[in-house]
């Protein structure tokens, strides 16, 4: 079958998401709110046969994959893959998300721009067509999960979907996003 399932998960809230810290690929621990979250989409992960687990190498991807393997054994053995790391914001690391929107912003507008010692959003994005190309070419006909980062997953849905461009990306604390690819590179959306 030409069919390739990716189903996508942030990672939990993290003690930096609280505080309103850009975290790229730096590093916090999970909230309480964020292993509960996790513990929710393990509940909804339930309904799929999952043939492969791919993992963001960062803790808190780390620490979530643990949860839902927790909760879940039947769960494949992850995949840790530092192509599956958030955007690197360099400099911007650990700086504060309101006081640095703007800044975020542009270089969304401007992806060939890299942030100050960090990556530009053509660097996101050439990793993400990389990790896809091997998903392609090894798992069609299979169900994925991929365990990651909000900028990893906004541009898996921009690469791959008909997702307005106007519009943002927003994801809920439990959601769970399925990639549907039928036989092209071109995937259908759906949340759950």
């Amino acid at each position: 079958m030409n069919t390739l399932i990716v189903l996508l998960i942030r990672h939990g809230q993290t003690v930096a998401n609280v505080k309103g810290l850009i975290q790229g690929q730096g590093d916090t621990p999970l909230t309480d709110i964020g292993k509960k979250s996790t513990i929710i989409k393990s509940n909804k992960l339930r309904f799929f046969d999952i043939s492969a687990v791919y993992c963001s190498d960062l803790g808190r991807a780390v620490r979530t994959y643990e949860i839902l393997h927790e909760t879940q054994q039947s769960l494949p053995e992850a995949n840790f893959n530092s192509e599956l790391r958030e955007i690197d914001f360099g400099d911007l690391t650990f700086g504060r998300k309101d006081e640095l929107i703007e800044a975020i912003f542009h270089h969304r507008a401007c992806p060939e721009q890299r942030y100050p010692h960090g990556e530009g959003g053509n660097d996101l994005a050439a990793r993400i067509q990389k990790f896809y190309d091997d998903l392609f070419n090894r798992h069609m006909g299979q169900t994925l999960l991929v365990v990651s980062h909000y900028g990893v997953i906004e541009s898996s849905v921009r690469l791959y979907t008909d997702y307005p461009a106007e519009q943002p990306v927003i994801l809920k604390e439990e959601d769970v996003l399925e990639l549907k690819f039928d036989g092209s590179r071109r995937a259908t959306l759906s949340i759950f």
